[in-house]
């Protein structure tokens, strides 16, 4: 099954039709979700590829479709994602949980956090906002 997400993101990813993917008739076919994956990920970052200019707009056999599960749950298959995560210890959790519990902001770093969110610094400055069809649109 592909989504509409997933199609609207094969298109933008592809340069001609979506069904010249590797796999397209496995993900119709099937009723669990897929995805669309840069096989040249297993070798660059996103950053890479953008980069070299072959993130969007690539042909079709630079692309394939595979189960949102196994895209989601392998880390192997992006560049740059580290295989095996450190896992802290209990204490280490703890010792890190406990470092700011309890502290209480100044008044002086409150009003000063305060005014720099005001004015034409802040990237919402100027802007409204309003609820379409259920979405929040920004003007």
């Amino acid at each position: 099954m592909i989504t509409k997400w997933s199609a609207y993101l094969a298109k933008t990813y592809c340069n001609t039709d979506i069904s010249q993917i590797e796999g397209y008739e496995d993900a119709i076919e099937s009723d669990e979700p897929y995805t669309c994956h840069h096989v040249l990920e297993y070798l660059y970052k996103q950053q890479e590829l953008e980069a070299m200019n072959m993130y969007l707009c690539v042909s079709p056999e630079f692309l394939i479709w595979m189960p949102t599960s196994v895209h989601r749950g392998n880390p192997t298959i992006h560049a740059g994602i580290s295989k095996k995560r450190k896992q802290m210890s209990k204490e280490a959790r703890k010792r890190m949980g406990d470092a700011h519990r309890g502290k209480k902001r100044s008044p002086e770093f409150c009003k000063k956090m305060s005014e720099q969110r005001k004015g034409e610094g802040n990237p919402m400055y100027g802007k409204t906002n309003k609820l379409v069809n259920g979405k929040r649109i920004f003007d």
